[in-house]
C-alpha cells in the first residue's frame, strides 16, 4: 500500500478522479433509503484516504492550481445553473424567497463568527464551518483562497497550511451534519411539534380541490394539438382525448405542450 499511496502523491490527478470515483459508487449506495450522497461520499472518502496514507508517512494533498481550477468551474457551473432563473426569482413570491434567503445567511454567518469567537476556534474554523454547516461548498473555496492570498491576517505562529488544514476539516465535519442533519430534522421535527404532515398535506390538497399532484395541470394549463395527414389543429379542452399526455404523442396524434 506504501506504493500505491506514493502513485497517488505524486499523480494529483490521478487521486482527485480515483476519490471521486470511489466517492460516486459509495455515494448511491443507501440503507433504508437513507445515503451520503455523493458529496457527503467525497469528503469521506478523501479523509479516509487520507489518514490511511498518513500511517505510512505519505501524505496526499492537490496543489493550489489543481484546487483553483475546479473551483472556478464549479463556480462556472453554478453561475450556469442559476443565472437564467435569478431575474425570474425577484418577481412575485420569489422576492419573498430572496428576502428569506438573505436572512437565513446573515443570520447563520453570525452564528458562526459568534461561535469561533467565544469558543476561540483556530484560524480557519469559521470558514470551514459556514461551508459545511450551510452546504455551501463554494464557500470552502473562497475561503482558501482568502487565507492564501492573504486576506486574511493569521495570528502568529499559524501558517496558511495550518489555516486551510482547519478549513477542510470543519468542513468535513460539519458538511455531513449540514445533510444529514436537516435531513432527519425534517422528518422528525413535525412529530415533535405533534404535527401529522401526511394528514395535513392531504387536508391541503382536498381544500384546494387536488386530490393528486400528477392532476394538478388543468386543461387550461397547456395548449393540446391534434396532428393529422400531415395537417396540425389546436383542441379545445372539452375534446382532448384522455390518453394524450402530457409533453407527448399519443396513439390517436395529439400532443400537448405547457
Amino acid at each position: 500500500m506504501d506504493t500505491f499511496f506514493q502513485f497517488l502523491q505524486a499523480n494529483p490527478f490521478i487521486l482527485l478522479f480515483f476519490t471521486v470515483g470511489a466517492a460516486v459508487g459509495i455515494g448511491r449506495l443507501s440503507i433504508k433509503g437513507y445515503g451520503l450522497g455523493m458529496v457527503a461520499a467525497a469528503i469521506v472518502v478523501g479523509a479516509g484516504l487520507s489518514i490511511w496514507a498518513s500511517t505510512y508517512g505519505v501524505k496526499l494533498q492537490l496543489n493550489e492550481w489543481v484546487k483553483s481550477l475546479f473551483y472556478y468551474l464549479f463556480m462556472y457551473g453554478v453561475g450556469l445553473r442559476v443565472g437564467p432563473s435569478f431575474v425570474n426569482s425577484l418577481k412575485g413570491d420569489g422576492l419573498k424567497f430572496v428576502v428569506l434567503s438573505f436572512v437565513s445567511c446573515f443570520v447563520g454567518l453570525a452564528i458562526i463568527v459568534l461561535g469561533v469567537r467565544i469558543f476561540d476556534l483556530p484560524a480557519g474554523t469559521a470558514g470551514g464551518i459556514l461551508a459545511g454547516s450551510q452546504t455551501m461548498s463554494a464557500a470552502i473555496g473562497s475561503a482558501e483562497q482568502a487565507v492564501t492570498a492573504g486576506a486574511v491576517t493569521l495570528p502568529p505562529g499559524t501558517t496558511p497550511e495550518q489555516a486551510s488544514g482547519m478549513i477542510a476539516l470543519s468542513y468535513g465535519i460539519t458538511y455531513i451534519w449540514g445533510t444529514v442533519g436537516i435531513i432527519l430534522i425534517c422528518k422528525y421535527l413535525p412529530r415533535w411539534w405533534g404535527v401529522d404532515a401526511r394528514g395535513a398535506a392531504m387536508e391541503y390538497e382536498r381544500t384546494h380541490g387536488v386530490q393528486n399532484v400528477d392532476d394538478a395541470d388543468s386543461d387550461e394549463a397547456g395548449r393540446v394539438f391534434r396532428f393529422e395527414s400531415g395537417h396540425c389543429s389546436e383542441l379545445k379542452p372539452a375534446s382532448v382525448p384522455k390518453e394524450s399526455g402530457r409533453g407527448g404523442v399519443s396513439p390517436r396524434g395529439v400532443f400537448r405542450v405547457a
